[in-house]
């Protein structure tokens, strides 16, 4: 019984400092240890959405995890309030732009 119970353990500790098991991600929010899941945005359409709004439309209102990769972006991006477990990320630092030429308003 205690071997199983290291055994359980070391699985659980694993988990934790992994944040990765069979390609679901986990968060730790609080006490609490939740599920997300990935999206790469690619510039030149290589991976799983070539918009960033087109990745934020298909989120379920789950966490879940846009990374966005190297480029300029020229679209105007809003992420619904029914959707706030949204995370966006650049994969590289300062070689991400998003532009929009919507700054007269201030919706």
């Amino acid at each position: 019984m205690l071997l199983f119970l290291v055994r359980w353990w070391s699985c659980v500790f694993l988990l934790l400092n992994s944040g990765v098991v069979n390609t679901q991600y986990y968060r730790t929010v609080g006490d609490k240890i939740l599920p997300f899941s990935k999206i790469v945005v690619n510039f030149f359409g290589h991976d799983n959405f070539s918009t960033i709004q087109s990745a934020i439309d298909s989120v379920p209102s789950d966490w879940v995890s846009i990374n966005v990769k190297a480029g300029i972006y020229r679209e105007k991006v809003s992420i619904p309030s029914d959707k706030p477990y949204i995370i966006l990320k650049e994969t590289e630092k300062k070689k991400t732009w998003i532009e929009w030429g919507d700054h007269n308003t201030t919706a």
